[in-house]
């Protein structure tokens, strides 16, 4: 459901149980010493208490947030190392996103419309856009350091499933799911970008072709079947800041 705000600025509306799973965690995540974390990128969300419900009041952020594609390898650098960030700061604070897909990731598209202030229209490159995540339908809340192992039975049905999930009747580690999913989700887009998938422009093409190689070896080493040979979140991050800082 969509509405206005105060402001006249969209905003979704999503309805949860109280003694929902999704809420306990976007509750825990945003939080009065988590919400202003800079590397916390978990949808902004107001909660609307309704008797054994929750009115989730969020920004309707741009889901498709592929579209415009990445006009500059930084902006592309940038988004992943966003989404890396987002998922370090998940896991540190006990959470499994569980769902890891380009219809759970959404950014600040709003002002991507507006007129930069040379008076030209906004780029990729310069806007200083944020990524967020969504729909924590399918996470997992641990215990201070409680070992982030998952039972099979309880594997969601993601689009970009980690090989692990698909045995049945065994455990599987959460986090390392969630980075193997993540590195799919990234490897798709730019797959699509390399392709000229939907609406993508020969520039953004361009750009793709012009991926460093070891942008392409540590997506391939996320989505490693193995999970033990998958970088951490944490692992990941550090790497794509280091060598970002170098392009």
């Amino acid at each position: 459901m969509i509405g206005l705000d105060i402001h006249g600025r969209q905003v979704c509306f999503k309805a949860t149980r109280r003694d929902s799973m999704e809420y306990q965690i976007l509750a825990h995540l945003i939080s009065s010493h988590l919400r202003s974390n800079p590397r916390n990128h978990t949808i902004p969300v107001n909660f609307i208490p309704a008797g054994d419900f929750i009115f989730m009041v969020m920004p309707c952020w741009g889901t498709f947030w592929t579209w415009p594609g990445f006009d500059s390898m930084s902006s592309r650098l940038k988004a992943g190392a966003q989404l890396i960030e987002g998922l370090v700061f998940m896991h540190k604070n006990g959470v499994s996103h569980g769902d890891i897909q380009e219809g759970n990731i959404v950014w600040n598209h709003e002002e991507y419309r507006a007129i930069a202030p040379d008076g030209t229209a906004y780029q990729r490159t310069n806007f200083d856009f944020r990524m967020a995540y969504i729909d924590f339908g399918s996470s997992t809340l641990f215990k201070p350091n409680q070992s982030p192992l998952i039972h099979t039975s309880k594997a969601p049905p993601v689009t970009l499933i980690a090989p692990e999930l698909e045995k049945e009747g065994t455990w599987y580690d959460a986090f390392a799911a969630d980075v193997y999913s993540l590195g799919m989700t990234l490897r798709e887009e730019l797959r699509n970008a390399l392709t000229g998938w939907g609406r993508e422009s020969y520039r953004v093409a361009d750009v793709a072709r012009e991926t460093p190689q070891w942008y392409h070896q540590l997506l391939e080493t996320m989505i490693d079947s193995d999970p033990q040979r998958r970088p951490t979140a944490k692992e990941a991050l550090t790497y794509i800041c280091h060598m970002a800082a170098r392009v």
